[in-house]
């Protein structure tokens, strides 16, 4: 066939080359002249020959249909495109065979897929529907690929699925995608990252949803107008009105252009599918409150590399998939170090990950996130707020954290809004604006962390009164400790009270020394509660804990397996000064000094109490780098800091 005729119907890609064949030998026997034209008359005696049992006016009507040139005469391309009129099923096998497979391709444009077609079909000469090694070759050929023989073999066996020894037309685009792999890294940097911030969509839904989007970008202009968005809701069934689709763009504009860019575009599919929110939210965000540590841009990160490597689709990760994640990552973690991750958190042994075990394994890869929650959020939080229980202290966070988006560590009045509707409270936007302006001391229009607890005290005001009944009427037999003292030790008290019940019990008291590098068993641990159990309770309540300090004060004995972890309970404050200058002659001793058995060369630290600035030394030793705990009030907030000093004594 002359290569002219195959050339034109490389814009026709639903005829197979035996259909361009039949065609050019049709038009050719029908153009005399070899003028490349056939006119009115000549169509009609093509028709006739090829069994088409159209009359003369049906024939002058699809004559001056094709006749875009009005020329009076058709040429080979108009021929083709009357054939695609006479044959409207072609398109359609065409459109189930070759384009519905390549929605899985799609750093492919439809230019680059026809190109292809006609490619695969060219040197598929048997018509078969696969190219086998011999045609392969003659492919690379033409599409200038000096490829030797058995590297055509080693090509068709990495994608040759099925092991047919051929390649079938989805095993072709994945040639195609080895041999044209920076289309891949353009399309992942143009598509996939401006698509990272639509979490609710899946890799698959963002794969057609380009798809959709390049489709009616008619004019490839990397756009959508107003026109080309009316003909895709009407292909999806919506009947928009005109002034509905401008107000759509209106809404989703950002850069004022008149137009939706691909990133505008998917701010229309969340309108669209409203639905896909709700479920991503169900089905990854509610879980990730279990682990506040995590901001919600990072759950973010975390839900879409989740989704990327879930590769089939199946809602959990293997450990050969979690490998190749992790080395995404930067992580160099072998197959075997993956799998080893896998069984440590795979609950349900089920030999893959969930999202909640995957959460618990960026758990163990980034240990210093759960420190700096204790230390930024829940320790704070104890010391300033200590009538709120650690499940209190954790729902607080979890609805501060949800809302604040950007994990800037503020939330602004909407938010606090919808924080507000999610603890099941219905304030308007004047009552919510008014608990922000309450507390906010900086004027920043936003409420930090331990502003938004400041507006819980104040919502939830009998906290307080029952705080101070349940503590402060345990420390009644205990008249050497100031309010003060209380607060600060019921601080530490609330930070290992894991479950709000008002006691440690093992269970508690096993991670606290954990989280300290003591390591013991539950009998230990049991041992350490009996010590000092004076009711037999089984646990530590407030009292008895009281008891404790008590005996630390008098220089009596405690049990020394308590003692690190008594000193992590009274000092969990983090570090807010920047400096603190205090000589060694203003420090004085009002009680007396401590006698643990502890190194010499040991930190420890020092309670300092405004507005006398007098120390408690939890700790002398002849040489000795201290730390010194600042706490202060200001406008009824209690905010601590400390900073090191070096001290001589």
């Amino acid at each position: 066939m002359n290569a002219q005729y195959w050339a034109a119907a490389v814009e026709f890609p639903e005829f197979t080359k035996p259909d361009v064949m039949a065609f050019a030998e049709t038009f050719k026997q029908f153009d005399s002249d070899e003028s490349g034209s056939i006119d009115a008359k000549e169509l009609t005696n093509a028709f006739k020959l090829m069994g088409q049992g159209t009359s003369e006016e049906e024939t002058n009507k699809l004559f001056n249909e094709i006749d875009a040139d009005k020329s009076g005469a058709i040429e080979w391309p108009e021929f083709l495109m009357l054939m695609r009129k006479l044959y409207p099923f072609k398109r359609r096998e065409y459109e189930k065979s070759f384009l519905g497979p390549a929605i899985l391709f799609p750093e492919f444009s439809h230019d680059d897929i026809k190109v292809f077609v006609a490619a695969f079909r060219e040197f598929d000469e048997d018509g078969s529907g696969s190219i086998d090694a011999d045609e392969l070759e003659k492919a690379f050929r033409a599409m200038g690929q000096g490829s030797t023989r058995q590297e055509i073999e080693e090509v068709i066996k990495a994608v040759d699925a099925d092991k047919s020894g051929a390649i079938e037309w989805v095993e072709f685009l994945l040639i195609m995608r080895m041999l044209f792999a920076e289309k891949r890294r353009s399309f992942e940097k143009n598509v996939y990252l401006p698509a990272r911030e639509f979490t609710e969509f899946s890799k698959q839904d963002i794969d057609v949803f380009y798809a959709v989007f390049r489709e009616y970008d008619a004019d490839g202009s990397g756009s959508i107008d107003a026109t080309e968005l009316s003909k895709m809701f009407k292909a999806m069934g919506q009947g928009t009105s005109e002034k509905d689709i401008k107000q759509l763009i209106a809404q989703v504009d950002q850069d004022n252009s008149g137009e939706i860019e691909w990133p505008e575009f998917l701010h229309v599919m969340r309108l669209v599918y409203p639905d896909k929110r709700k479920q991503v939210e169900r089905e990854f965000y509610e879980p990730a409150n279990a682990f506040p540590q995590f901001t919600r841009p990072e759950i973010e990160v975390m839900v879409q590399l989740f989704r990327d490597f879930d590769e089939d689709g199946s809602g959990t990760v293997d450990a050969s998939e979690l490998a190749t994640m992790l080395r995404y990552m930067g992580h160099g973690v072998s197959l075997q170090e993956a799998q080893t991750l896998v069984e440590q958190v795979d609950d349900n042994a089920s030999g893959v990950l969930e999202w909640p075990e995957f959460l618990q394994v960026m758990s163990l890869l980034y240990p210093d996130k759960e420190r700096d929650l204790q230390s930024k959020f829940y320790r704070p939080a104890f010391m300033n707020y200590p009538e709120f229980t650690r499940p209190e202290i954790q729902v607080f966070l979890e609805s501060f954290r949800k809302y604040d988006v950007d994990g800037s560590g503020g939330i602004d009045v909407d938010e606090l809004e919808d924080a507000f509707k999610d603890m099941g409270q219905g304030f308007n936007k004047q009552q919510v604006k008014g608990f922000l302006d309450q507390v906010d001391a900086d004027k920043s229009g936003q409420i930090e962390w331990l502003e938004f607890l400041q507006i819980m005290r104040n919502f939830y005001g009998q906290k307080r009164a029952e705080f101070e009944k349940e503590f402060y009427g345990a420390a009644k037999n205990f008249p050497e400790f100031s309010k003060a003292d209380i607060d600060v030790f019921a601080a530490g008290f609330r930070e290992f009270d894991l479950d709000g019940s008002g006691s440690i019990d093992v269970d508690e008291l096993g991670p606290a020394l954990k989280a300290l590098g003591q390591g013991y068993n539950p009998a230990e641990l049991q041992g350490i509660i009996d010590a000092v159990d004076s009711d037999k309770s089984g646990a530590i309540e407030f009292g008895e804990f009281l008891q404790i300090m008590k005996s630390l004060y008098s220089g009596k004995g405690v049990p020394q397996n308590l003692q690190q972890l008594l000193l992590h309970l009274l000092l969990p404050l983090p570090r807010q000064l920047s400096s603190l200058q205090l000589p060694p002659k203003q420090l004085k001793l009002p009680r007396p000094q401590l006698h643990l058995q502890l190194s010499p060369n040991l930190q420890v630290e020092l309670l300092l109490f405004s507005p006398s600035l007098q120390v408690e030394l939890l700790l002398l030793s002849p040489s000795l780098q201290v730390d010194c705990l600042l706490t202060e009030m200001l406008q009824s907030v209690s905010l601590a800091a400390r900073q090191s000093i070096q001290l001589n004594l």
